[in-house]
């Protein structure tokens, strides 16, 4: 039986004076199903995909101090 209910975490090293990279963590049910925490040049962003379409959830900026 699999189970949906469990905790993640990661700590990771991302700098980059490009705005259209991005480093984080997925997870991973499909191709088109998943959910992707994201690290981009200013922000956090929460993002989910549900066949096929992408929906960003939430987004907060950030800044390495």
């Amino acid at each position: 039986m699999a189970h949906h209910k469990f905790e993640a975490s990661t700590k990771m090293t991302f700098k980059t004076s490009k705005d259209n990279e991005q480093a984080g963590l997925t997870v991973y049910r499909t191709n088109k199903n998943h959910f992707k925490l994201l690290k981009d040049k200013n922000s956090l962003v929460l993002i989910k995909a549900f066949k096929g379409d992408q929906t960003e959830i939430a987004r907060i900026t950030y800044k390495n101090k």
